[in-house]
């Protein structure tokens, strides 16, 4: 396409908007025993990551369940070249062949494939991550059929390709149950500029419902996104992208991940829900489980509502950044020691110029201490409203409203050159945290004038 005349995908006529899925209808079942049913035919694909029962997501079988002691996760008593013993494990079921999902720190919730299975202790595959596991988080285990005994778990095998899922005295007969099939719906590479993505309903992939690398002038407009088992959209070094007017929800890791590169974009007058809202189903380590990641030059991130969130809200990188007017409500889920609305300047300092964190309001950050150590008992959970997190410089913050955070309004860890203006904050365990660690550069430069504590 150009410019003038771009290529568009979308809708034509009057009625309801075009749906593009991937999901597959399992229609036929066998009773295993015990309230688990496999499926007769073999999946259209190598990999299921959503699962729906009348229209409504189930997830993958977990041990032990989370509505159970500390929700669902054992505590890690010794760790050793990749290998966590723990009491709370005994020899059968063997979780040979599953997954274990481990919480490495407040902020990472990693999942790793299990080598080996012996009495108390677990072996995996832990090279794949900087984040090794430790003494006195939690862990569970998931992705294995012997986890299926709660309604709706389900496990899929990748060598017969069948799903099993667990509804008790039901019957399958009676419900849809469908699963994701492809890994995206729309992609786009780096040879494609002008397009127009508009009035779609994109429902179900086991990656990122778009996948762009590359181009300008992309728009998504008016589109219903949902059921993702990676990313909503995820965008790689696309200059002059247009994000707006969308609806985005049930998304298993980011709902919005422009991850870098992607400069001059704009992303406003979205409604994102319900984003990473189980643990274990993110991506690993850093940046994962975000309502909006934007990564570039040049951003303007506004009128956006971002509504439960497993951690943060919104997260930003880059240079003349301007986050202004969004609506951010519930997040840090499943995580902690994160923000509605975060950054972080690096592990080793770099400048930054231009960015504005003005106008939006920030409420209900409480955290999930599940499989952390437990802290003492007037510890707050590591929650921020704005959270400005190491070597973060040249912000101004104006005007913002933020209420109702485990642990503070606004939170600036080695932090310079930072203006606080004409902000409110209410209801907060602190209503400003500043400190100083070896964690980064000294706080200095920082102007707090005419806000509301």
């Amino acid at each position: 396409g150009t410019a003038a005349a771009p290529i568009v995908i979308g809708e034509y006529g009057s009625g309801p908007k075009p749906i593009l899925t991937s999901f597959q209808a399992i229609d036929k079942w066998k009773p295993l025993g015990d309230g688990i049913f496999e499926s007769i035919d073999a999946i259209d694909s190598e990999n299921v990551q959503v699962l729906l029962i009348n229209g409504q997501r189930q997830e993958l079988g977990r041990y032990p369940n989370r509505d159970t002691e500390n929700a669902g996760y054992h505590t890690i008593e010794e760790v050793e070249n990749n290998a966590i013993k723990s009491s709370q494990l005994v020899s059968s079921p063997n979780w040979e062949g599953g997954n274990i999902v481990i919480r490495t720190t407040d902020w990472v919730i990693n999942n790793y494939s299990i080598e080996r299975h012996s009495g108390d202790q677990i072996k995996f595959e832990g090279n794949i991550s900087p984040y090794q596991a430790k003494a006195g988080y939690g862990f569970f285990v998931s992705n294995h059929l012997s986890t299926l005994d709660s309604y709706g778990e389900w496990y899929f095998n990748p060598l017969t390709r069948k799903i099993y899922v667990f509804l008790g005295e039901r019957s399958p007969n009676n419900m849809e149950i469908e699963v994701t099939t492809l890994d995206n719906l729309l992609t786009k590479d780096y040879r494609d500029d002008n397009i127009r993505i508009e009035g779609l309903h994109l429902r179900g992939s086991n990656k990122h419902i778009i996948h762009l690398e590359g181009g300008n002038n992309i728009v998504i407009n008016q589109s219903e996104i949902e059921y993702a088992g990676g990313d909503g959209i995820y965008a790689l070094s696309v200059t002059n992208l247009l994000i707006e007017n969308n609806i985005v929800r049930y998304i298993y890791n980011n709902s919005l991940n422009l991850r870098y590169g992607n400069d001059e974009a704009i992303v406003q007058n979205n409604k994102i829900s319900n984003t990473a809202t189980i643990a274990g189903r993110t991506k690993n380590d850093d940046a994962a489980g975000i309502g909006i990641f934007v990564g570039g030059e040049k951003i303007l991130v506004q009128n956006n509502s971002v509504i439960n969130t497993g951690f943060n809200g919104i997260q930003f990188s880059g240079n003349y950044i301007n986050i202004k007017n969004n609506f951010v409500d519930n997040y840090c889920l499943i995580k902690t020691d994160g923000g509605g609305i975060y950054t972080f300047g690096g592990t080793s300092y770099q400048k930054y110029f231009g960015r504005i964190i003005e106008k939006n309001i920030v409420i209900n950050g409480i955290g999930d201490p599940a499989g952390v150590p437990k802290r003492g008992v007037e510890s707050n959970q590591l929650v921020e409203g704005i959270f400005l997190d190491d070597n973060s410089n040249n912000i101004d913050i104006i005007g913002n409203t933020v209420g109702n955070t485990s642990n503070s309004g606004l939170k600036i860890a080695n932090g310079n050159s930072i203006t606080v203006d004409n902000n409110l904050f209410f209801n907060n365990g602190n209503g400003l945290s500043l400190g100083n660690s070896a964690n980064g550069n000294d706080t200095r430069n920082n102007l707090i004038v005419n806000n509301q504590f």
